[in-house]
């Protein structure tokens, strides 16, 4: 209950700050009857919050004035693959890695998506947009690729990578485009059954295998 608790406490301010913000008004019996289903209905007060938290999600594609915001969460993202791995990020790459996202919002066959709450922006996606033609080899491939995906670490669990998934999907048949992918590294469990769970499925697999360990050297 204590957790009940406190996550009332918060959707009570943060009802009043958007009513208020409307320049509308509340009674504190409006407040009083949501209460009771909340403490008497398990599950109750999670599902609200959670509830008007989505209704004042917008996914949009962003403006450039918000990349500075969109940064911030790559910059997160950023840290969870060098501390995943490594042997294979740079500590200090960020500053290479920073000003990237700005070229990708110029591009024309590319996109950054953000995902906005009461214009503070929790998460983002960098997509392209790919056309290859008939090879040798291949077919020509026409999909949406998700080439960076994140949410704030504040925001996490409450819908908004689904959200940002579906937007995506959306915009890529709005292009004509019948697919998307994207990319990931296997240490990220969490990415992995998030994806999964949106109905992507795994196509392809990148292996590796370290040549000075005995496990390496089996045959």
């Amino acid at each position: 209950m204590p957790g009940s608790i406190i996550g009332w406490r918060n959707s009570e301010r943060w009802v009043r700050r958007n009513v208020d913000k409307d320049n509308q008004t509340m009674q504190t019996g409006d407040f009083e009857k949501i209460y009771d289903l909340w403490i008497h209905t398990e599950g109750m007060g999670l599902n609200l919050t959670r509830r008007l938290y989505m209704e004042n999600l917008i996914v949009r594609y962003a403006k450039r004035e918000e990349l500075e915001s969109v940064n911030n969460i790559r910059k997160q993202v950023n840290e969870v693959h060098v501390k995943g791995r490594p042997d294979i990020f740079r500590e200090d790459g960020w500053q290479f890695i920073e000003p990237f996202v700005y070229t990708r919002f110029d591009e024309e066959n590319s996109g950054v998506i953000v995902a906005a709450v009461e214009d503070e922006i929790v998460g983002f996606a960098v997509v392209q947009y790919i056309v290859r033609p008939e090879s040798p080899y291949n077919k020509e491939r026409r999909y949406s690729h998700i080439e960076e995906f994140g949410v704030d670490e504040k925001h996490r669990r409450k819908g908004i990578a689904a959200a940002m998934i579906d937007f995506i999907k959306e915009d890529a048949k709005n292009r004509g485009f019948k697919r998307i992918e994207l990319d990931m590294w296997e240490f990220n469990d969490g990415a992995l059954a998030f994806y999964e769970n949106a109905g992507l499925k795994t196509y392809r697999r990148y292996m590796e295998s370290d040549t000075d360990t005995e496990e390496g050297n089996r045959t």
